[in-house]
């Protein structure tokens, strides 16, 4: 075997472990969520509530800047605003689907990625063209957001 050649035992074991977890995760809160059900609670909330909580520790984690960029602390705390605010719209009025994350993934995209944009501050042509390509992602993703939202308000309508 020659040293460029990747070592297939290095994270085998590792990524086996991360698999295993997500699958407890997913196992603990079915049953989490199925008592919760039989208390009065509606399952379609708590799955929702688990997509939101899903979508800010993906913002919590990410580790594009150094940790001193308070621009994450930002986006994190507007995209959960704005979780919380879906929760006041008619989007929860129907019921939940498997494409329920992006209900809350794609709005937390579009207010990280301005929070990004605003606190970018290009001193010269490299940093200029990353803040361009994020100006052009934000405004597709702005896009992909109304599309998705008006697509859900627009089915919750329908549905009474």
């Amino acid at each position: 075997m020659s040293d460029d050649a990747p070592n297939i035992d290095d994270g085998g074991a590792a990524h086996a472990k991360k698999v295993g977890l997500v699958l407890l995760g997913v196992i603990v809160f079915v049953i989490v969520a199925l008592v919760l059900d039989a208390g009065g609670i509606p399952f379609d909330l708590t799955y929702r509530v688990a997509c939101a909580g899903a979508c800010l520790w993906f913002i919590h984690t990410l580790r594009i800047d150094p940790p001193e960029a308070g621009w994450r602390r930002i986006g994190l705390g507007l995209a959960a605003l704005v979780n919380v605010a879906l929760f006041f719209t008619p989007v929860v009025d129907r019921p939940s689907s498997r494409g329920e994350l992006m209900l809350f993934a794609i709005p937390d995209l579009v207010v990280v990625l301005a929070v990004r944009i605003a606190a970018l501050r290009p001193v010269d042509v490299d940093q200029r063209a990353r803040r361009v390509q994020l100006i052009a992602c934000l405004v597709i993703a702005s896009a992909v957001c109304a599309g998705l939202l008006w697509a859900a308000v627009a089915e919750s309508r329908g549905s009474h």
